[in-house]
């Protein structure tokens, strides 16, 4: 026999090309009793590879198998394929089909005499299916649903003989329904969950309502009761106005009121005095016109005069004061309501009397209001 040429398809577990892996052809050693490597190579990115040995001695047994680095045995991807011998050539077609490589499912290769208790080899490949499903994934479902599987050892064979594959997708697709509608119920949960919050706010806010409402009542329930009360007293004030009142002492204490006021008013200080009074009564008198029944409406109203407001607003002429001393000059301006204010000024010789007024502003003959001021000039004796 000449040369070897193996191809293989490496997939990973989850069925997508296993790109850039480094695989090797090997081949037993008879007389080194142990797995030799004839060939390697990576993977293309279709996870495809060609692995051509050279020529194959006596020494070699006729066993071919794939494997990849491990630790601390290598990992067998495939034991043997579909062989063909071209004698033309000398060269053995092997073809391991299409593998998938094994992540979390990869075991230890099983073994059935003890002689091979040492290997410590792992399976780390296996057969794809048809229906390109991953062992990952049928594994599990086998795990999970023994009853879809008939005489099959998933844990323990390399390539499960499966008779129930369109069963088993039935279940994988009823199994994606169910996530799809357990996270829909994620959903409907969480709009439950603001739903609730929502009624709960609104419950809160109608509950802070009904008692700002029966606060509000109770409000109104006391006003109506004040109201009621000062009907009954406006209704007692009614009956008393009907009730025959003396004309006499009526007036006469009528009278005593307002004399009390303006002594007050004096007594106070205050610019004020009472002026016209007016008494306007609503009624009729009782036939023997001493008493008087009092109707609606009517009332008295009384002037209050301001004698200072009237005072400022009176206008007084301007006396003459030209020749008088300060002294009289104040008297004749306070005499009409008038103030002074004084200037000096220093007389020339002959001009006129030192301490007499020599001139005034305004000068005489005019009015001012009562109130105003009026300067006076006087004049002084020089200094030498």
């Amino acid at each position: 026999m000449g040369k070897v040429v193996a191809t293989v398809q490496l997939f990973t577990d989850e069925g997508k090309p296993a790109s850039g892996h480094t695989l090797k052809l090997e081949a037993f050693n008879l007389e080194k009793n142990a797995w030799l490597a004839v060939a390697s190579g990576k993977t293309d990115a279709k996870g495809n590879i060609q692995l051509t040995a050279g020529v194959v001695s006596g020494a070699l047994a006729p066993a071919l198998r794939l494997v990849e680095e491990g630790n601390p045995a290598p990992r067998v991807l495939s034991h043997g394929g579909l062989q063909t011998y071209n004698k033309r050539s000398q060269l053995l077609f092997l073809d391991f089909g299409k593998v998938e490589r094994l992540e979390e499912t990869a075991h230890a290769l099983q073994y059935t005499q003890s002689r091979f208790s040492r290997s410590k080899e792992t399976v780390a490949g296996a057969a794809t299916v048809p229906t390109q499903t991953s062992m990952l994934t049928l594994n599990r479902v086998a795990i999970a649903n023994p009853q879809l599987f008939t005489g099959v050892n998933v844990a323990a064979e390399v390539e499960p003989k499966i008779t129930a594959t369109p069963v088993i997708h039935a279940e994988l697709l009823k199994n994606k329904e169910i996530q799809v509608l357990k996270a829909r119920e994620l959903e409907l949960n969480a709009d439950l969950m603001d739903k609730t919050r929502q009624n709960t706010l609104y419950a809160e806010r109608i509950e802070t309502a009904d008692k700002q409402i029966a606060v509000l009542e109770q409000d109104l329930s006391s006003i109506r009761v004040e109201k009621q009360a000062l009907s009954r007293e406006l209704e007692l004030i009614k009956t008393k106005q009907k009730q025959p009142a003396e004309l006499e002492g009526m007036l006469l204490g009528l009278g005593a009121r307002l004399d009390a006021s303006a002594k007050q008013m004096k007594q106070e200080q205050l610019p004020y005095r009472i002026g016209n009074i007016k008494v306007d009564l609503h009624g009729a008198l009782t036939p023997d016109g001493q008493s008087f029944v009092f109707g609606e409406g009517g009332g008295i109203s009384t002037e209050l005069i301001n004698d200072a407001a009237d005072a400022a607003e009176a206008q007084v002429p301007v006396p003459a004061i030209e020749g008088l001393t300060e002294s009289a000059a104040r008297r004749v301006l306070r005499s009409v309501g008038l103030r002074m204010s004084i200037a000096h000024q220093q007389l020339k010789p002959g001009q006129g009397v030192p301490g007499q007024a020599i001139g005034q502003h305004p000068a005489s003959g005019g009015e001012l209001p009562h109130g105003s001021e009026v300067m006076v000039v006087f004049g002084e004796r020089t200094g030498d």
